[in-house]
């Protein structure tokens, strides 16, 4: 019993100081990538724990997703772009005016993924696919999900997806939350010690993606 508690504190420790080593937030120069159709980019943050990649989906993909009444394959592809450390931008709903949330010459339609890797193989995943016309969101699907490490002190709890704005307005603002334990106790089938990480991000109906803050 003493050598399993033992365990069970070091595994803390070593987590809480991987933890502390990996909190960050928004750069103070941002950083963009661009991803032409079909393509997929990637940013990694400082330390290597956190990932995030960002994919424009061809016509294909478009189809064998269902989403082609939000990117008809006539209408020409827009690149989805990847931003990290850029602040946040105001929301706006489109109007009478410009009724439609597809365009009859442009859309597009991308999907990103947002990993942490914590110490014995935990990680915690978030991801979500959109559309848009060039201006407006026209469609999104967030979703989230982790898994548990090797080390039997680790285990992935729960996650949540907060959103907002989306489909007829400029931008989706998404907050990821997860809850990963980092000192479990078999024995007695419950969590010493949270860990909570987070990431806050835009999608927007022109294929931007901006990563504004994030803590692993």
């Amino acid at each position: 019993m003493i050598i399993k508690r033992l365990g069970a504190i070091v595994g803390a420790a070593v987590a809480a100081l991987t933890l502390a080593s990996s909190a960050s937030a928004a750069t103070a120069t941002p950083t963009m990538l661009t991803a032409p159709t079909g393509h997929t980019i990637t940013w990694v943050s400082p330390d290597g724990k956190t990932k995030v990649s960002l994919h424009t989906m061809t016509a294909s993909e478009v189809a064998a997703a269902g989403l082609t009444k939000y990117a008809p394959p006539t209408a020409k592809p827009i690149s989805g772009s990847l931003v990290v450390g850029s602040s946040a931008t105001a929301p706006t709903h489109r109007t009478a005016v410009t009724p439609n949330l597809v365009h009859p010459n442009a859309s597009g339609c991308w999907s990103e993924t947002i990993t942490w890797n914590f110490a014995f193989g935990m990680a915690a995943y978030g991801s979500e696919d959109w559309c848009g016309d060039g201006t407006w969101v026209s469609y999104t699907s967030p979703s989230c999900w982790g898994t548990g490490g090797w080390y039997p002190t680790y285990n992935y709890m729960s996650c949540n997806v907060n959103s907002s704005y989306g489909v007829g307005w400029n931008l989706a603002q998404l907050t990821y939350h997860w809850d990963m334990c980092i000192a479990w106790v078999p024995v007695g089938g419950y969590c010493a010690e949270h860990a909570y990480p987070y990431a806050e991000y835009q999608a927007f109906g022109n294929g931007s993606f901006n990563l504004i803050s994030y803590h692993s």
